[in-house]
């Protein structure tokens, strides 16, 4: 089913200066620009507080800190949920889990009734591709909808749980979508994404020399699933040591994938696309590194190790160049933020906000971020984020004295947890959920999400 046909506000033709984004680009232009086209990246596990442009002390990513700086930085960017497909349905479709209705566990797919980012930039000519690791983004669960190419890799090794090999790796997205990109005409979409970093953990030596040269333990330098359960059930006892260079195989397996991104900056410099081109940064969720009982693992709770993710959009012309936005935003509202920019109209099925405004300077009320586990069954899933308040698995904890989420003060304040209860489940029921569609996943698929741990 394809989505309504959206008209563009206002002709692409005209200089984006005439819309909110020319706020940042010096005032109007004589010369209309281009339609603009939209490059978005999204690495895979990837937590905010590994990158340098968030504080991290390690040179883990000189490139994405580049790109910030020529863009606009969200510092508290939340996730809907722990694990890839959710995640980035509601990045696509600018609706909560419990709306848009994708699930690896109960074999669902996103809704054929719900629009997509690709579909709505398709139905205004853009041409659509994206190249991706596959598994919980693989087509039979329904993100292909939109996409005039939707390729995605494979394992370069025969067992599915090693998730290794040249074709998993973020460059070999990069250069296919730079081939793509070098055979289309007008305006593009593509959108890019890699498991890189997703564990298994098996990091090029050189990029592992440079966060660790003197480790001397046990733990070897690729990083398995299996082990990682070990350590995780107890069967394998760890030292801090060994967590730390655990750590470091993460870290250098994103230092690799921060080389393709620079590569894909300089090839659309090089091509004269920069300026034309808005480039997104983002990920799905991120990873635990001892935070709470699991090393190198994800999608089994609502903290902030695996919800609070990378967000950095470069604008066309660099408008808004260095801006932070420090309020808190959601994956909801990413891809109403890129139609404004673009100067097209948003499908009203959309649930999140244009950020716009926000990224002007304009005050912005709060925007609760709900979350959700991808669980068969879940009686716990109630999950919802403020600015100063996290309430999930009945615990609430007060992210301006407690960011660590450590201190469970729900007893001390029961009037703050019937307050978010009540606004999660108006947030919920404020629609009705997507009608629920099966999936029919590949044998191949279903046997690397078994092996990855995602289903039974």
């Amino acid at each position: 089913m394809r989505a309504a046909r959206f008209r563009p506000r206002r002709s692409l033709a005209v200089a984006l200066s005439i819309a909110w984004l020319g706020a940042g680009c010096g005032g109007p232009s004589d010369e209309p620009r281009p339609p603009p086209n939209l490059v978005l990246v999204s690495i895979d596990t990837l937590r905010a507080d590994h990158l340098g442009t968030y504080g991290y002390p390690w040179p883990t990513t000189p490139a994405i800190d580049r790109l910030a700086r020529d863009g606009v930085l969200f510092r508290t960017f939340v996730s809907h949920s722990p694990s890839t497909l959710p995640a980035h349905a509601s990045l696509l479709t600018s609706l909560l889990p419990h709306h848009h209705s994708a699930s690896v566990p109960k074999g669902l797919m996103v809704s054929p009734r719900v629009p997509t980012l690709a579909e709505v930039l398709r139905e205004a000519g853009y041409a659509t591709a994206s190249f991706n690791g596959g598994i919980q983004l693989d087509a039979s669960f329904g993100l292909d909808r939109g996409f005039d190419t939707y390729e995605s890799s494979r394992s370069a090794e025969d067992r599915p749980e090693t998730l290794v090999g040249p074709e998993t790796k973020l460059s070999h997205a990069v250069r296919r979508g730079m081939e793509w990109i070098e055979s289309v005409d007008g305006p593009f979409f593509v959108f890019l994404h890699s498991y890189e970093i997703h564990h298994p953990y098996t990091p090029d030596p050189r990029w592992l020399d440079v966060f660790e040269s003197d480790y001397r333990g046990l733990v070897p330098d690729s990083v398995s699933v299996q082990l990682l359960k070990q350590i995780n059930r107890g069967a394998r006892p760890v030292t801090w040591a060994d967590i730390r260079h655990i750590a470091a195989t993460y870290d250098a397996e994103l230092r690799s994938s921060d080389r393709a991104l620079r590569d894909l900056v300089a090839f659309l410099k090089e091509r004269s696309l920069w300026d034309d081109t808005i480039v997104v940064l983002v990920s799905d969720h991120g990873e635990e590194f001892a935070e709470r009982k699991s090393v190198g693992w994800h999608s089994h709770t609502l903290f902030d190790e695996l919800l609070l993710v990378p967000a950095v959009v470069k604008f066309p012309t660099s408008a808004h160049a260095g801006r932070i936005v420090r309020e808190q935003v959601r994956g909801i509202d990413l891809a109403p933020t890129l139609l404004a920019a673009l100067e097209l109209e948003a499908p009203p099925q959309f649930s999140g906000r244009d950020l716009g405004p926000l990224v002007a300077g304009q005050p912005a009320s709060d925007l609760p971020a709900v979350g959700r586990r991808d669980k068969k069954s879940d009686p716990d899933s109630l999950g919802i984020r403020t600015g100063r308040w996290k309430l999930h698995n009945e615990q609430l904890f007060d992210l301006a004295r407690d960011p660590r989420e450590t201190v469970n003060v729900a007893a001390q304040l029961p009037h703050v947890v019937e307050e978010l209860s009540t606004r999660h489940r108006e947030i919920v029921e404020a629609r009705a959920p997507a009608a629920t569609v099966g999936t029919d996943t590949p044998a191949e698929v279903i046997e690397q999400l078994r092996a990855l741990g995602y289903v039974d």
